[in-house]
């Protein structure tokens, strides 16, 4: 059975899903940030939407937000939230692309909600409850030699 935060970072998920979809494939104008990363309007209605949910179940706990900034870092609990990981994919309308919440108690990670909104799927997990795949638990794979993985990587850097 999930945490009462769990269950929030579930919910701030799917309400940060909604946002993102509602957006999705509709040609956006892209921001460049300082570090020359895209941000869109998806990007920070999203990360409103997760605020706004999680703030009014958790007056007291911090915030962390890719877009929105920083908020009561000093509280011992914090929010840490990417609401669109894989921005260069949602303005190219390819669906490589997902909402990151995790918690932080006293700097130590306790949860985290991954949900790729273009396929539907939401995983998560909580220190000491197991992982899990749109309900399904999750396990480590019995594959125990690197040609017989499987391994897929973006944002690759050449080394000089």
């Amino acid at each position: 059975m999930a945490s009462i935060e769990l269950q929030a970072a579930i919910d701030a998920a799917h309400a940060a899903a909604e946002v993102i979809q509602g957006f999705y494939r509709r040609n956006l104008a892209v921001t460049l940030k300082a570090d020359k990363s895209p941000v869109t309007e998806a990007d920070v209605r999203a990360e409103q939407a997760i605020h706004e949910l999680l703030h009014a179940r958790f007056p007291d706990y911090g915030f962390f937000g890719e877009e929105t900034g920083r908020h009561a870092m000093d509280a011992e609990n914090i929010w840490v939230v990417d609401p669109l990981d894989g921005t260069k994919s949602f303005v190219r309308e390819t669906p490589f692309f997902s909402t990151q919440i995790a918690l932080l108690r006293a700097g130590k990670l306790v949860l985290g909600v991954s949900c790729a909104s273009a396929y539907g799927e939401m995983a998560w997990a909580e220190q000491g409850g197991g992982a899990f795949l749109d309900g399904e638990p999750l396990h480590v794979s019995a594959i125990g030699a690197i040609d017989e993985a499987f391994l897929s990587t973006v944002n690759l850097k050449t080394l000089a």
